[in-house]
This record gives C-alpha cells, structure tokens and sequence, in this order.
C-alpha cells in the first residue's frame, strides 16, 4: 500500500473540521418535519451516560431528533431523569406508547422477557426500534430459545417493514472505522488470521452473549461470516453467573482465513482487555482497547500509528466510543436513507456464534455455523 494511501484515513481530525466551525455546532437544523421522535427504554447508567449524551451531540449537530418520553420501572430513576433531563417517563413501555406518538424506541432494558414484550408491543404499534446486546438473553442454557424468539421478532418486524437494529456500538468508533478501512483499502493484502482478546471482570457478567459479543461481530464486520469452530472453556475460579470465566476458541471463516479468540472474565475489570489483531501478507494491523491503531506493512519503514490527542482535541466521549454514530444510523434508517449498518439479523448472528461456542466447548468437538440453523 503506498504511503499516500494509508495517510488519508482520517482518524479524528479531518479536512471537514479545517473549516471554521470546525465541531460542526452551528449548523442550519435540519427541516423538522424530519423529526425523529424517539422513547428509551430502560433508563440506566448506558442510558444517561451514553445515548442521552449521544442524542444531545446529534442535535447540537443539526441533526432532528429527539427523546420524548422514557420508561424505567424504578420510580426513583424515573424521577432523576424527569427532573434531569426534562421529559415525562413511566414505568413501562406501553404506557409511554399510549401517550406519546413516538418514531422508534431504544430498548437499553434487562435482555429478558420484559424486552421481548417490549419488541412486540413496539412492532403492534408501527415503532422502529434499537435493541442493545444481547438482543435478547433468558441464560447461557437457554441461548436456542433467545435465537428462536429472536427470529420470530424479526420475522413480524419485517412483516410490518419495521427497522431493527443490535447496538454493536464499537463497530461505530473511529479506531475500528479506521481500521476497517485501512483492509478495505488493502494496507494488509488478504485477511489470513484475526486475533481477539477480550478480559473483563465485570461481575454480573454474561462474558460471550453480553461481552465478547461485541468483538465476536466485529470479526463478522472485518473477517467474513463464520465458517465453523472449536472451542476449551474453565470455569477456574468458580463464577457464579456463568458457565465459563476463561474461553479460547479457534475459529474458520468462510474466505479461508482462520482465527484464534480468547475471552477471560477473572482478570481485572478496567485493565487493558481488548486488542484485535488482523494479519495479511507480511502486513498487520492492531486496535489496542478501542483506542489506537497500528499498521505494520513494512520491515523497513516506521510503524503507522493512529491516536488520538485528548482531551485537547475536544473529543466527545459519546462520539468516540461509537454512541454518536451509532445513534446516526438507526435515525437514518428510521427515516428510509439508508439501510442500518448493524441489523437484528446480526444480533442473532452473534447468539449463534456463543451458541457455537457452548456446543463445542461442552462436547469438545468441531462445530460448523451451520448447525445452529
């Protein structure tokens, strides 16, 4: 890849931001007959501290859209979200529904059977919505039935002509977009190996459905779909809310390129836990905790690093970390410009794949994807 190439990947700052507004604040809005009025549901810490701040960017950004209304079924944290934030909140969705004529939802509630009434209460009433991971979870021995019912929401959302997306938030951030684009550019030549870690000791955690399902479909996003794979997984230190807390799998995909995952939920939770490392032609690439790319194309030359300076350069958080963006593509698609980046299909793509990794684990065999169908 020559130089030049590689050089124009823009990785925060880009010719657009030379201008003189450069972060874009005073833009003319767009018409409001475009609004997008949106509902959250479920009003969390991801909630407050991640999509709220993430709508507010957008519209600071000239983008029309809005939250209207919210739905929690703890009074006290509908009450701070009143009071904060200035909007009405209930304590469940078809309340909100009822009394509030809403676009499209964001469903950001436990992953069990209350979002799956939820999913069905919003294709009743015509109302797009954003599923966070998993898309849904009733526990690790019952991921076929999570697929299932998964299938049948889909199913009736497309029926309806509804959009539904999976928020796999990390293929939106600017170190795996940069990335991304670096392959598609061919910095590294044909994929032949990806490497992924993933530690983190959250405790409640779900480590594949919940977690490594981010990183399991950004290996979809880069690699190509799944050809089959093997896994080994401990329970080493005795976790009480999971099957595993240490996983290694050894993974095909379909292009001929091969991989090797690991995923640990006893090390420390906010030490270093992520890295994904994509290998060519004598050329590389690394994402080292959704922060900084590294390109090695060359035993000659320097190493290529993209990162970014902070706080200096008056990065938003929620603009980072992939919320921002993430947020921009449900609304456009809500509004029919353009399909959603990550879909449904792919929230379930990433259950089958944990699924994948239970079966082989357990019966310490190789499993092909297909077999999950």
């Amino acid at each position: 890849m020559p130089e030049s190439s590689a050089s124009t990947v823009p990785y925060g700052y880009t010719p657009t931001w030379a201008a003189r507004d450069k972060y874009n604040i005073r833009n003319e809005r767009e018409d409001a007959s475009r609004q997008v009025r949106l509902a959250l549901i479920g009003l969390g810490g991801v909630a407050v501290g991640r999509h709220l701040p993430a709508v507010a960017r957008l519209r600071d950004t000239g983008v029309a859209v809005s939250v209207v209304a919210g739905a929690d079924p703890d009074a006290a944290v509908r009450g701070n979200v009143e009071h904060n934030h200035g909007f009405p909140c209930y304590s469940g969705a078809a309340e909100l529904f009822d009394k509030h004529a809403v676009d499209a939802a964001l469903l950001l509630t436990d992953p069990g059977q209350s979002r799956l009434d939820t999913m069905n209460e919003a294709i009743r009433r015509g109302v797009h919505f954003f599923s966070e991971k998993p898309f849904l979870y009733f526990g690790a021995d019952r991921v076929d039935e999570a697929i299932a019912k998964s299938r049948e929401v889909l199913a009736r959302a497309r029926a309806s002509n509804l959009v539904v997306t999976t928020g796999f938030v990390k293929r939106f951030s600017p170190p795996y977009q940069v990335a991304q684009q670096l392959i598609a550019d061919g910095a590294i030549g044909e994929i032949s190996l990806i490497a992924i870690k993933m530690c983190q000791g959250w405790s409640r955690h779900i480590l594949l459905e919940g977690q490594a399902c981010h990183v399991l479909h950004l290996a979809r996003w880069i690699g190509g779909e799944i050809k089959g794979l093997q896994a080994l997984a401990s329970n080493r230190y005795g976790e009480p809310n999971y099957p595993h807390d240490n996983i290694v799998v050894n993974v095909e995909f379909d292009s001929g390129a091969i991989g090797a995952f690991y995923f640990n939920s006893s090390s420390p939770a906010l030490k270093p836990w992520e890295r994904v490392e994509v290998f060519g032609n004598r050329k590389w690439l690394a994402v080292e905790d959704q922060l900084t790319v590294t390109l090695h194309d060359s035993d000659e030359g320097p190493s290529k690093v993209w990162s970014p300076v902070l706080p200096t350069t008056l990065f938003f958080d929620e603009e980072f970390s992939g919320f921002t963006h993430q947020l921009r593509d449900f609304v456009r698609a809500v509004r029919g410009e353009a399909p959603p980046a990550v879909t449904g299909e792919d929230g379930v793509a990433a259950l089958r794949i944990a699924q994948l990794i239970h079966t082989a684990a357990r019966e310490r065999r190789y499993v092909a994807y297909r077999e999950t169908e």
